[in-house]
């Protein structure tokens, strides 16, 4: 099937499971989608898109949010305004797939989250300042461009991703319809990444993945310093 195909994706449940499909995948040397999360553990990652990039194959991996409506209007609105800080919101665990204890992982559902702030507010962390409560884990970004981003992930707390942005003239607030084609939309812009548009990178899935890992170390600390000297290997 896959000799007569022009992409792969992955699409399995669980991050732990991919490396060995992502790495299967990488012999028919065709651009390949990987589902959220990317994987589970951060070397895999970095050995994935090491030897992507060694062979010259196209890899894509998001959270599908990336491309909702909601996150690529604010995206598009950003550009344009001047801002002074924001936040997203959104559940810290998995509440509705059974009881699998792999879906209790903060990276499982909380890459959403650090996508979704990645895609609108950008990419470079320089710091993050996380700790944990009985409501979740409340953590602050630090980025590279000086800016401040809170991220908040509560549980329990049923799906609900908000973000906002906060401007001299006050707060605005932008609410993800869970409704929404933000999955047709993923599905769109793979398609146009196996034709030769640009995707999510693979230094910015690594990022995103490197910022829940730093959030998980970090709680109650504040770790300054680029995202891969913060983790442990």
């Amino acid at each position: 099937a896959i000799e007569q195909a022009d992409a792969i994706m992955i699409l399995n449940r669980f991050g732990e499971d991919r490396f060995d499909l992502i790495m299967q995948a990488s012999k028919a040397r065709i651009p390949v989608f990987v589902d959220k999360p990317f994987t589970m553990n951060l070397d895999e990652a970095e050995q994935l898109v090491e030897t992507y990039n060694k062979l010259q194959i196209p890899l894509f991996s998001t959270s599908v949010f990336r491309f909702s409506k909601e996150v690529q209007d604010l995206k598009t609105e950003l550009e344009q305004t001047e801002w002074l800080g924001g936040s997203v919101i959104g559940p810290a665990t998995c509440k509705d797939l059974g009881n699998d204890p792999r879906l209790n992982k903060l990276h499982f559902y909380g890459i959403h989250l650090a996508e979704i702030l990645q895609e609108v507010f950008g990419s470079g962390v320089e710091s993050v300042q996380a700790l944990k409560s009985d409501t979740g884990f409340h953590s602050l970004v630090q980025k590279t461009d000086g800016a401040q981003i809170g991220l908040l992930m509560l549980d329990p707390m049923d799906d609900y991703y908000s973000i906002e942005v906060y401007t001299s003239n006050g707060v605005r607030s932008v609410t993800i319809d869970l409704e929404g084609d933000f999955y047709i939309d993923s599905m769109m812009a793979f398609l146009k990444f196996v034709n030769g548009d640009n995707g999510v990178s693979p230094k910015k899935t690594l990022e995103a993945l490197e910022l829940m890992f730093a959030i998980e170390k970090t709680i109650g600390k504040t770790i300054i310093g680029r995202m891969s000297l913060i983790l442990i290997k």
